[in-house]
């Protein structure tokens, strides 16, 4: 099995769109090179008369125009085709006055969202090869590889300048040059989305290689990497091994902890761990005294956090985006519960800025009635400031209780059905948790 999601980031010039191409041509993968829409958007702001400057307007635009990648509809040398509201600006945004703006455009929260949510609907049907900046940072950290391709400046210049000659472009490299560093600097150093490797990611340098090279030795990577789910496993189970009675010792010696009805957890069999989310100390808490591995899914935002990302991904925790329907996150979850393990979640998808419970979503009803795996509701106490406390050198007093398990009904799409077993479930939660904790579902 080769990776599915490839995630190549990289500098301008660094050879990401030239790998990226041959790549999906040798695995039969769709190629999609997001860079060409920042440009897009770039090239139509400059051709409108809108100023770079003005994020407002630029975040509007792209919000607005209709971007369409598509393979190359004329043989001209192109990698693929790029057409805005059904113009072609294949060329256009190859420009050196676009090189000089993209940079800030792309730094603009308002365009990074408009854009992202689109990259990542093509990318999570797989069987692609994607390349950008922050790929396997941002648009697809759940990525089965990820390359890193880097570059001295001065050739990175070099190779921009020549592309730019042959196209007949007047511009002279020590233009090039001081474009190409001034995009770095913006890039690397831009507050959202910095240009940076993933922390899983495989660097190489291309600076004195050909792209026959490079080519040749992301093949050997692939071929060696056929199997990447149970390379992820194996690493899994190792930190896991380890990390767990670790987590459980801390608990005990830093919190006052109290843990309840663990015999309620089933021994085997699929089962979903259905917990209030108060802090950042209920997944770790449940992974440390459930009475058996649990998986557990955490929020995408949290692999961009250095030591958090490392920890999550050693852990092997499914990522989700927020507030954004992800199916792959959904079929990863069954996939877990029909291998007979057991899953955590929180219903409510967030933490409760009140502490109180708030009314959940349908996805915990979805995935047990799906794969009829019965719920154990959990009700956590004492983790929503438990974090201050700890850095006041206080031991914050932690309960977590362990519910009966819950037998799902049949299957279905129904709304209603959805929402009745989800109120079942949150109804179970409250009714371990002191009243000024039971909110929507009191």
């Amino acid at each position: 099995m080769k990776p599915s999601i490839i995630a190549i980031d990289g500098p301008a010039a660094s050879g990401k769109s030239t790998l990226g191409e041959r790549l999906a041509r040798e695995l039969g993968y769709t190629y999609f090179d997001t860079g060409v829409m920042y440009r897009a958007v770039t090239w139509i702001a400059i051709k409108r008369g809108i100023p770079i400057q003005d994020e407002k307007a630029i975040t509007a635009l792209a919000q607005s125009i209709h971007i369409e990648v598509a393979p190359p509809t004329v043989q001209d040398g192109r990698q693929c085709s790029v057409f805005v509201d059904g113009e072609d600006v294949t060329w256009d945004i190859k420009r050196p006055e676009v090189d000089k703006a993209v940079s800030p455009v792309s730094a603009y929260s308002g365009v990074r969202e408009a854009l992202t949510k689109q990259q990542r609907r093509i990318g999570l049907k797989g069987k692609i090869v994607m390349v950008g900046r922050d790929i396997g940072t941002v648009v697809l950290p759940e990525a089965d590889l990820k390359i890193y391709l880097d570059a001295s400046l001065e050739e990175r210049a070099r190779r921009r300048w020549k592309e730019l000659l042959a196209r007949g472009e007047s511009i002279s490299y020590e233009e090039v040059l001081k474009i190409m560093r001034d995009r770095d600097q913006i890039d690397s150093s831009r507050s959202l989305a910095p240009l940076r490797p993933a922390e899983d990611a495989i660097v190489i340098d291309t600076t004195s290689m050909g792209i026959e090279e490079v080519f040749r030795k992301v093949m050997e990577i692939i071929n060696n990497t056929s199997d990447p789910p149970r390379s992820l496993e194996k690493r899994s189970v190792i930190f896991r091994r380890f990390a767990i009675p670790i987590l459980r010792f801390l608990f005990r010696l830093l919190t006052r902890v109290e843990v309840r009805g663990q015999e309620n957890v089933p021994e085997s069999g699929p089962v979903i761990i259905a917990i209030n989310h108060l802090g950042h100390l209920d997944a770790p808490l449940v992974v440390a005294f459930a009475p058996r591995e649990v998986e557990g899914i955490a929020l995408a935002d949290l692999y961009k956090v250095p030591v958090t990302g490392l920890l999550l991904r050693l852990y092997g925790a499914i990522p989700v985006h927020r507030d954004e329907f992800d199916r792959s996150v959904i079929q990863r979850s069954l996939e877990v519960l029909a291998q007979g393990k057991a899953l955590a979640l929180a219903p409510e998808a967030r933490r409760s800025p009140s502490r109180a419970l708030e009314k959940a979503r349908r996805g915990v009803a979805y995935l047990a009635m799906k794969g009829q795996a019965p719920v154990v509701p959990a009700a956590i106490t004492g983790t929503e400031d438990a974090v201050e406390k700890l850095l006041r050198f206080k031991r914050p007093r932690i309960t977590l209780t362990f519910g009966k398990p819950i037998s799902p009904p049949p299957f279905s799409r129904d709304k209603a059905a959805l929402e009745s077993f989800t109120e079942k479930i949150m109804k179970e939660i409250a009714a371990m948790l002191p009243p000024q904790y039971r909110g929507y579902y009191s």
